[in-house]
This record gives C-alpha cells, sequence and structure tokens, in this order.
C-alpha cells in the first residue's frame, strides 16, 4: 500500500525546524509518495520552515484557522496514497516508526495503527489507549504511558489512536467524513473517529514497533489559548461526543444524573465552567442524527473499549 503523510502546524516555525526532518527520514524510509504540511494560517513562517526543514514537502496554506481536525482533513484530502500518516508537529520519529505503522495496517479489518509513543526516553507507551464510561462520562486513559514494562511488544487492540501519531486507510478515513469538525478547533475528534470506526467493525491498532517521541505535548494549544478556555473545550467536546454518540437509555440516565450532581458541585464553588460547557454541548451535538446500526450495540463497545485487549481477541462469539 502506498503512503502519504500529513502534518498540521499553526505556528510551529521552530518545532518543524526541530522535528520534521525526523519525519522526513520515516516517510522516505517507507516509501512515502507525499509529505504535506498544512499550514493552519500561521503567523510566524511555519510555511518557510517546513521547506527549509524538508525541501521536498508539499505545504497547503489554509486562509483561515480552522484548528487541528480541519487541517488534518484538508491534507487527506489532497494526500495520493492508499494509507495516510498523521503526525503532529512536535513529533520525533524513529526511523523504522512508519514502515512498521503501515504493516500494522494490512489486515482488512484494521482501520487505524497508533504509533508507540514515548514521553521522555525512559517512558511507557502512552499509545496504547482505554475508553472506559463510569460515572456518566466516557474517560480517556494510557495505561501503559507510566509503566515502562506494558505494552512493548505485542500489537494491541486501543479504543483510539492519538490523532496526531497514527496512520489511517485513506478510504476508509473518507467513508466516515474524517474528523467531525463538531469538535473545533481542537480535543476529542480522534475519539470520535475512531469510535465511529470500531461501530463499523474496523479496529484501531497499537504497533510497538512504531516509534515515536511526542517531545512538547500540547504546546501549540497551550500557547495559542487559556488555561480556562481549554478545560471548557475539553468539557464542552467530551459531552458532545457521548451526546452524538449514544442513544443507550440506560448510559443516558446515567450521564444526566451524574451531571446534574456535578453541576449542582461546581455551581456551590462559583464555577460555571461545566453547566456552561453542557449547555454548548446540546447546542453543538444536539440536533445530529441518531447513527445507523454498527456492529456492536453501544455499550457492547464501551464495555469492549474500556480495557486494550491483545489482537483479535475483541471476536464476537
Amino acid at each position: 500500500m502506498t503512503l502519504a503523510v500529513v502534518v498540521p502546524a499553526y505556528n510551529g516555525s521552530e518545532l518543524l525546524r526541530q522535528f520534521l526532518p525526523s519525519v522526513a527520514q520515516s516517510a522516505r524510509l517507507a516509501g512515502a509518495s507525499q509529505i504535506i504540511v498544512v499550514d493552519d494560517a500561521s503567523t510566524d513562517g511555519s510555511a518557510e520552515a517546513a521547506r527549509e526543514a524538508a525541501p521536498d514537502v508539499e505545504v497547503i496554506p489554509r486562509a483561515a484557522n480552522g484548528g487541528f481536525g480541519a487541517a488534518v482533513n484538508g491534507g487527506v484530502r489532497a494526500a495520493r496514497a492508499d494509507l495516510v500518516a498523521v503526525c503532529m508537529t512536535d513529533m520525533e520519529l524513529a526511523p523504522e516508526c512508519l514502515t512498521a505503522a503501515c504493516e500494522a495496517c494490512a489486515p482488512e479489518d484494521v482501520f487505524a495503527a497508533g504509533f508507540h509513543l514515548k514521553t521522555s526516553e525512559g517512558s511507557g507507551n502512552a499509545g496504547v489507549t482505554a475508553l472506559p464510561f463510569r460515572r456518566g462520562l466516557f474517560h480517556t486513559e494510557f495505561p501503559g504511558g507510566g509503566q515502562p514494562e506494558l505494552f512493548q511488544a505485542d500489537r494491541t487492540d486501543i479504543a483510539f489512536a492519538v490523532g496526531g501519531a497514527m496512520v489511517v486507510k485513506k478510504e476508509r478515513f473518507d467513508a466516515l467524513g474524517g474528523f467531525d469538525a463538531l469538535y473545533a478547533p481542537y480535543f476529542w475528534e480522534d475519539i470520535d473517529l475512531c469510535w465511529r470506526a470500531w461501530m463499523r467493525g474496523w479496529r484501531c491498532v497499537n504497533e510497538p514497533r512504531a516509534i515515536a517521541w511526542h517531545r512538547h505535548p500540547h504546546q501549540t494549544v497551550n500557547s495559542t489559548s487559556q488555561a480556562e478556555r481549554r478545560q471548557a473545550i475539553v468539557w464542552r467536546n467530551r459531552i458532545a461526543f457521548l451526546i452524538k454518540n449514544i442513544h443507550d437509555r440506560h448510559m443516558l440516565r446515567e450521564h444526566r444524573l451524574w451531571m446534574l450532581l456535578m453541576i449542582a458541585k461546581a455551581a456551590v464553588r462559583g464555577d460555571r465552567t461545566l453547566a456552561q460547557a453542557a449547555k454548548e454541548a446540546r447546542k453543538l451535538a444536539g440536533t445530529r442524527p441518531n447513527p445507523a446500526p454498527g456492529r456492536w450495540s453501544e455499550r457492547e463497545l464501551a464495555h469492549l473499549l474500556a480495557t486494550p485487549r491483545a489482537c483479535r481477541e475483541y471476536k464476537k462469539a
């Protein structure tokens, strides 16, 4: 299968100079036909920095900043390949990373292969993810991140591939409509995409040989928005994900009860962030049509994605 690489960038000139060469090297070794940098209306010379770091890069400029999902969607549309790797600007790839991730996409039922994601040389594999549902909400967990002895050798079925550290099948990414603009500017779009893939019976896996280092997590987000705003976006999108994707009455009843309790407790502290986030989430996601029936019921899939599993253990009887 052919490969293209997409790097969404917003005011990331220094990160591109530092880390894009490693992406380009891994791409060349994997036989990639394109390296696409989507410049999301940067003002710091990110396009020029990308061309300096990797002279054969294709730069797609955006007239207005649309956020992570919109930038990736634009890059994937321009990709002429069977597989597309998505790499954040602060991602340093080992030479064999993309080759290994592409090999993990070979099984017909695989949708995406996430990288073996490290935050430091001795850290665990933060690319292994879980999505348990408890106390009325979904929780993102990275069980291998702080435990270097886990998830180092075997390919693992995971809840979602981290959106800026994965290889996906382009045809299936397109079939799902890419990242949903509902989550703009960032957070939860990758979880939503992979949930929808799983609903179709398409797996997300973590490939332990696809080693990458996430050198400056959330640097772009942290440098372009205030902490209170980021917290509000996380809460809004977390709730919107549930409203959009869950219609099981038992799960919704649990969600509503816990939301009432959490909003009331926050109000006592004088904090209206959660109440406002819930209101915005209902406005954004509440009018979406119910999704078509999938391979799993919503409760079955929530149970499945609560724990990473050795590949193929997930199969229904």
